[in-house]
C-alpha cells in the first residue's frame, strides 16, 4: 500500500515534539533528572508509535467480495475481510470504499481493534442508483492510527471489483393479451417438418451428443441395442424476435432520461417474461458497426446473456432499424412473432418499413411495433411548420402498419410498461425478482437442450468468415 502521512493529526504530534524539547532544555538548565525522564518518555512513545502504526499497516491483508451481477435500483452488499498478518495487535483501522455504481458513494467501515493473526468480516449495502451498465468498485483507502491516537497515515489499497448492472424488467402481468391485439405474442401455429420441441411426433433417431436424455425411446432402445431418440416438429410459434434500435441518429434525451433506456426496459421485460412462459426469445441489434445476435432461447442463462448485451448497449450503431429488418429477415422464422422498437422516424425510411412489413407478413410472422414518441424526450417544436411535418409522419406510418396488419403500440416517456398494451389485468403466473436466481424454468428441459447463451459478436468487415448461422443473407451496409 502506498502510505502518507495525515495532516489532521500533525498537530497533535507538533505539540507533543514541543513538550519533549521544552522538557529537554529545562533539564539541562536545572539539572533535573526527572524532566529528562519526561522528555525521554515522551520522545520513546512518539517514536514508537510512528514505526507501530507503519508495521500494521504493512501487515494489514484487505479483501473485498461481491457478487459480480446486479439490477438497477437493487441494493447490492458488498464485504470487506480485514485480516492481520503481524505479530502485533492493529487498533483503530477506517476502511474507505469508493462505490461508482450508485449511493452511498464513499461508504466506510470502522474496526476498532484486530488481534494478531485474526480477520474481521464486515459489510456494507450499496444501491445500484446510477442505472445499467459495467461498474468498478474502488480502490479503497485504509486509515490507520496508533494505540494513543497521536499518528494517523492513510493507505491506498488497489483492489478493483466489477460489477455488471442489469436492466431491471418489469413483471407484465398482461402480456397475454397482446395475443388479442396480435393474433397472439408467440405467433401463429407454423409448423416445420424439421426436428424441434413441439407437441407433434416427427420420427426417431439415434442418439447424439447434447440431445434431451427426457426424449429417449427406451422401448425402441432395447430393440436396437443402441440409443435411440424421439424427434418432434419444430413448432416456430415458440420463437419470438425483438428487434431494438441503436442508431445514433436516433437517440434522444441524455443519461437515464434518454428514450434508449426506456426501450431497453421495455425489451428487457418483455424477453423475461417470453422465456417465463415457456417460449424462445431472440434479440438483434446493431452497434459500433458490429451485430450482436442472441439465438432463440428460454433457458435461464440465455435470459441473462441477454440482459448482459442490453446493459452494456449504447446509442453508437450507425445502421437504422429499417434497414436492419430487411438484411435480417431471415433470422425470423414462419409463424414467430417480430416485435420492432422504433425510437425515431426518418421520411426516407418509410418505404423501407412497408418492405419490411411485406416481407415478414408474407412469412406468416406477426409483427408488433411498439413506438417511442418523441413527447417528452425532447423540447416541443414551436415551428408550426415542423411539427405539421412531424405529424403528418407518424400517421403516415401508423396507417402503414394498419394497412399491413402490424400492430401499432404508442409509448410515451414515464408510462406505466406494465400497462403498456392497455388492456384489463390478468392472473398473474410470473414474478420477476432481482436476486440470482431470478426467471423460472417451468421443466428441466434447457438443463439438456441447446439452449445456452450465445450472444455473438459479428464484425461486418469479416461476416463471411465469423459468420455461425449457415445460410443467412448476408449484411448489406459497410
Amino acid at each position: 500500500m502506498n502510505l502518507r502521512g495525515d495532516e489532521t493529526y500533525l498537530p497533535r504530534w507538533s505539540v507533543l515534539m514541543t513538550l519533549s524539547a521544552t522538557a529537554l532544555v529545562l533539564a539541562y538548565l536545572y539539572d533535573s533528572f526527572l524532566l529528562v525522564a519526561v522528555s525521554a518518555s515522551l520522545l520513546t512513545i512518539q517514536f514508537s508509535s510512528f514505526a507501530l502504526i507503519h508495521y500494521q499497516i504493512s501487515r494489514l491483508k484487505i479483501t473485498r467480495m461481491v457478487y459480480q451481477r446486479a439490477f438497477e435500483d437493487s441494493e447490492v452488499e458488498v464485504f470487506v475481510i480485514v485480516e492481520n498478518l503481524g505479530l502485533l495487535p492493529a487498533f483503530f483501522i477506517e476502511f474507505e470504499d469508493k462505490f461508482y455504481p450508485g449511493k452511498p458513494q464513499n461508504p466506510s467501515l470502522f474496526f476498532d481493534a484486530v488481534k494478531r493473526r485474526e480477520s474481521i468480516v464486515q459489510s456494507y449495502e450499496g444501491t445500484c442508483s446510477r442505472g445499467r451498465g459495467a461498474f468498478i468498485i474502488g480502490p479503497a483507502n485504509v486509515y490507520i492510527s496508533d494505540p494513543f491516537y497521536i499518528f494517523r497515515i492513510r493507505g491506498e489499497v488497489d483492489i478493483r471489483s466489477d460489477l455488471l448492472v442489469y436492466p431491471k424488467p418489469e413483471d407484465l402481468t398482461n402480456i397475454d393479451a397482446l395475443r388479442t391485439k396480435a393474433a397472439q405474442i408467440v405467433g401463429t401455429e407454423c409448423v416445420d417438418t424439421r426436428s424441434g420441441h413441439s407437441a407433434n411426433f416427427l420420427g426417431v433417431r439415434e442418439f447424439r451428443s447434447g440431445d434431451n436424455p427426457r426424449h429417449i425411446d427406451f422401448r425402441n432402445s432395447a430393440k436396437c441395442g443402441q440409443l435411440i431418440i424421439k424427434e418432434f416438429e419444430y413448432s416456430s410459434s415458440m420463437d419470438v424476435t425483438i428487434f431494438i434500435d441503436f442508431f445514433r441518429g436516433a437517440r434522444l434525451g441524455f443519461g437515464r432520461t434518454a428514450n434508449l433506456e426506456y426501450s431497453i426496459k421495455i425489451v428487457a421485460s418483455l424477453i423475461a417474461r417470453i422465456a417465463a412462459d415457456g417460449h424462445r426469445a431472440s434479440l438483434i441489434g446493431v452497434r459500433e458497426k458490429k451485430l450482436v445476435y442472441c439465438e432463440p432461447a428460454r433457458s435461464e442463462m440465455a435470459v441473462y446473456s441477454m440482459l448482459e448485451e442490453l446493459a452494456l448497449s449504447n446509442s453508437d450503431g450507425g445502421v437504422p432499424l429499417e434497414e436492419i429488418a430487411l438484411d435480417l429477415s431471415d433470422h425470423v422464422f414462419y409463424g414467430g412473432t417480430v416485435v420492432f422498437v422504433v425510437s425515431k422516424l426518418f421520411s426516407e425510411s418509410i418505404d423501407k418499413w412497408a418492405v419490411a412489413f411485406a416481407t415478414y407478413k408474407a412469412k406468416g410472422a406477426n409483427a408488433i411495433v411498439i413506438r417511442m414518441l418523441e413527447t417528452g424526450f425532447v423540447a416541443p417544436v414551436l415551428n408550426p411548420r415542423i411539427r405539421a411535418e412531424k405529424a403528418a409522419l407518424e400517421e403516415i406510418f401508423e396507417g402503414l402498419c394498419r394497412d399491413c396488419g402490424v400492430t401499432f403500440v404508442r409509448y410515451r416517456k414515464n408510462d406505466s410498461i406494465a400497462v403498456l398494451f392497455e388492456v384489463e389485468e390478468l392472473e398473474p403466473n410470473f414474478a420477476f425478482s432481482t436476486k440470482k436466481k431470478a426467471i423460472p424454468i417451468e421443466d428441466d428441459e434447457s438443463a439438456f437442450s441447446s439452449d445456452v447463451p450465445r450472444a455473438i459478436p459479428i464484425e461486418i468487415d469479416d461476416r463471411s468468415e465469423e459468420r455461425s448461422r449457415p445460410a443467412r443473407k448476408p449484411l448489406s451496409w459497410d
